[in-house]
């Protein structure tokens, strides 16, 4: 099975930075196995919805307009050693 990197850009975020609440916005970057590009996609939505820091706790409604966008899928040959997992917010 073959191995992607995938760019996601998120946007209309509830959140918090140094201590401003607002609508935020993050770039980030996940590497996975994945049958296709397609299917690569799917799975990079998923992981992020299982992630703490992309999980909303408070009111459904203040999600309604948050959105993510995979950005770039690329196909590569192996995963790298050390994939970090964060990634970079800013305010809106």
């Amino acid at each position: 099975m073959p191995y992607y990197e995938c760019s996601i850009r998120g946007a209309h975020f509830p959140a918090e930075l140094i201590g401003k609440k607002g609508m935020c916005g993050f770039n980030t970057t996940r590497w996975l196995e994945a049958d296709d590009p397609d299917d690569a996609e799917m799975k990079v939505v998923q992981m992020l919805r299982g992630e703490r820091s992309f999980q909303w706790r408070g009111k459904p409604e203040r999600m309604a307009d948050a959105r993510v966008f995979v950005e770039t899928i690329r196909e590569i040959k192996k995963l790298p050693k050390s994939q970090g997992g964060g990634a970079t917010w800013h305010t809106e």
